[in-house]
């Protein structure tokens, strides 16, 4: 009698760690990852608004999981990371500095990349 108690009392214990073990959910929006600093021009053009889209929105936390989940799948690609950071760095700066000029033509002083 006491042996199928303990059986019992195990089957439970087990079936309470698998459906615990189940509910685990890592949450990787709390993972901050440093820009390369090639895009670090890229962030001085950008309004706050969409510096906490690009930082915090939906797009970029499916990334982040994504991310995680392949890491060490695909080799590194340092170069591309670099050369793409590198120009949309520069299509932004170019960019906002022509925004910038039309609206101080027009009399508008405002943020112009937002």
């Amino acid at each position: 009698m006491a042996l199928s108690r303990l059986q019992a009392s195990l089957a439970t214990v087990t079936n309470e760690l698998t459906l615990a073990a189940a509910n685990i959910n890592f949450d990787l929006t709390f993972v901050k990852c440093e820009e390369p600093k090639e895009y670090q021009e890229l962030g001085k053009v950008l309004s706050q608004k969409r510096k906490d889209e690009a930082e915090m929105g939906s797009a970029h936390v499916t990334a982040r999981k994504l991310g995680a989940l392949f890491e060490g799948v695909c080799s590194p690609t340092p170069n591309l990371i670099k050369a793409y950071g590198l120009r949309v760095s520069e299509i932004g700066s170019t960019c906002c500095t022509i925004l910038y000029s039309l609206h101080e033509n027009q009399g508008q002083h405002r943020s112009v990349c937002a």
